[in-house]
């Protein structure tokens, strides 16, 4: 009679072998490699040949955020005299992001600044007309709808809550100002602001594509979101 053979494990042993502990071969030499071809790949991503996969995210400004953050920094919008006190190291600003700011500012962009005790400890843009693909890529959006571009924490106050703080910020004065929805552009590999969107109840509306070639980027977004960033919503206000 045909026995069929066991795929079981013996007894006390388990089917599925654990993971290597962070000390096994597996893991040093994972370790290793990443040493050996890390800043190759680097090199490649930054200077030769890369793709990257953007989503798109909305939010209704009067969407619920769950419970207000608590954090002691509180938003207001920049004026053109504080740009130049802005850093790369602190707010992400260097002297060509400087410069692009003023042109910024003297379209109608606003640039939101989170302060605690008196230090600048976050920034970010609110665009209006437009969406940032990337540092002057654009593409155009309905009136009824603002972009967040280029949300920066001070490495020092991050993990405090302050992006949720902002949001809320930032979803009660579009409110006030009539604006629909809130859009923001995130990489599908940066994890944790992905789930940081997520959690303040974004959804995502589609995916673009960051092509690398040498010294330069291009752009690929589907037509139909194009379209559909475009659309103005029904009876949208009058802005």
């Amino acid at each position: 009679m045909w026995n069929p053979v066991s795929t079981a494990a013996p007894a006390g042993e388990s089917a599925n072998p654990p993971a290597p502990s962070p000390g096994s071969k597996a893991s040093r030499l994972r370790g290793t490699l990443k040493a050996l071809f890390g800043p190759a790949k680097r090199k490649c991503q930054n200077e030769v040949f890369w793709v990257n996969r953007l989503t798109i995210f909305a939010i209704a400004p009067g969407q619920h955020l769950g419970a207000g953050e608590k954090t002691s920094v509180t938003f207001r919008f920049a004026t053109a005299d504080e740009i130049d006190g802005l850093s790369f190291a602190e707010h992400g600003h260097d002297m060509a992001e400087r410069l692009r700011a003023r042109r910024r500012m003297s379209t109608g962009d606003k640039l939101v600044l989170g302060i605690h005790e008196g230090t600048v400890v976050f920034c970010s843009w609110l665009m209006f007309g437009q969406l940032d693909l990337n540092t002057d890529n654009l593409i155009p959006i309905s009136r009824d709808r603002v972009c967040s571009n280029k949300e920066f924490t001070s490495p020092r106050f991050r993990r405090r809550g302050i992006f949720r703080a902002y949001h809320c910020f930032v979803a009660d004065w579009l409110v006030g100002q009539g604006y629909r929805e809130l859009l923001c552009c995130v990489r599908v590999d940066n994890a944790a602001s992905l789930n940081a969107h997520k959690r303040i109840g974004c959804a995502a509306l589609g995916s673009y594509f960051e092509v690398r070639l040498g010294k330069s980027l291009r752009y690929f977004v589907p037509r139909r979101l194009k379209e559909r960033l475009a659309e103005t919503w029904d009876a949208s206000p009058d802005l």
